[in-house]
């Protein structure tokens, strides 16, 4: 993630060196696709073996590299409406020692939103979306020693998606963008006491990304 901001913003500072600049479009549709930097909050409760296992250790691999694709249309300069899609990587809960293994968590969401932009001058701006996400999480764990077990279950959700970011306008149809997405909530809780189908566990997953805007 830090690598990815580093990188946008020696890209921002190049840019503002060129003498040619046309004015960002107000209104019309838009494409984008965006790279980064996912991190999952695991909900601890349900991946921590209980009971407990002698001589058991667990840990968690929470970031990973996401990816997305978005469409939008900006009814003026500061009101719209985007919706997307995000791959956010497959993190791992690790088992190692009398029970060695892991869980892979693997995540996507479709999500749609309004938009909020305050233009900071010609070439710039800053924005914020507030809306829904559908989230999937695909849950695999293979584990083995102190229990067997090699299960997987799926559940798609919906929860909140919230964002923030900035934009820096190429020209009038080309932009660069620095966005923070929080998807909410993936997955369901897991019953340590009986055992049943479909329980992939809780993950709460943001994004950091840059990406490139196509305006129409």
């Amino acid at each position: 993630m830090n690598i990815a901001f580093r990188g946008l913003v020696l890209l921002i500072l190049a840019l503002a060196g060129q003498a040619c600049y046309a004015q960002a479009k107000e209104s019309g549709w838009y494409l984008g696709v965006g790279v980064g930097g996912s991190r999952t909050s695991y909900s601890n409760v349900d991946f921590t073996l209980t009971p407990p296992v002698a001589g058991t250790t667990e840990s968690q691999n929470t970031n990973r590299t996401g990816a997305k694709f978005f469409a939008g249309y900006d009814f003026t300069k500061n009101w719209g409406i985007e919706g997307g899609f995000a791959s956010l990587g497959t993190p791992e809960y690790k088992y190692g020692g009398t029970v060695n293994g892991q869980d892979r968590f693997k995540a996507t969401s479709w999500n749609l939103a309004g938009k909020g932009t305050l233009p900071l001058g010609d070439k710039f701006n800053i924005f914020g979306k507030l809306g829904v996400s559908s989230n999937r999480a695909s849950s695999s764990t293979a584990t083995t020693g102190g229990l067997v077990q090699n299960v997987s279950a799926t559940k798609t959700r919906t929860d909140t998606l919230a964002g923030v970011g900035g934009t820096y306008h190429i020209n009038s149809n080309i932009s660069v963008r620095l966005e923070y997405e929080s998807y909410g909530k993936f997955g369901n809780a897991v019953n340590h006491v009986v055992a049943t189908p479909g329980e992939t566990g809780r993950a709460t997953i943001g994004l950091w990304s840059v990406g490139m805007v196509y305006k129409f």
